[in-house]
């Protein structure tokens, strides 16, 4: 019974854990398409960024179109381009 409760402890972090990864990526896409759309706050966001850098959100989104462009090869879809356009985005603020 120790070791159906323990699985099920392991089991039950794994998914909060896939949950705020993901999370993440879509706050860091999200904040990454405003600021395509409106560049004018682009210095004032970083400000609110450690060591003033996008550094942090463009490391969750290349994770994120890792990911993507696995799931895209397996369904056929491109949602994995919009991804890589905020990336290139956010590395030309750096």
């Amino acid at each position: 019974m120790k070791s159906q409760n323990a699985i099920g402890l392991y089991t039950f972090v794994l998914i909060i854990w896939y949950l705020c990864v993901t999370v993440a990526s879509y706050i860091a896409l999200l904040v990454g398409v405003i600021l395509q759309h409106s560049p004018d706050y682009t210095d004032q966001i970083k400000q609110h960024l450690t060591d003033n850098s996008f550094t942090e959100l463009i490391s969750v989104l290349q994770k994120f179109l890792d990911f993507m462009k696995v799931a895209d090869a397996a369904s056929g879809s491109s949602g994995s381009k919009s991804i890589a356009t905020v990336i290139n985005y956010l590395k030309e603020y750096m």
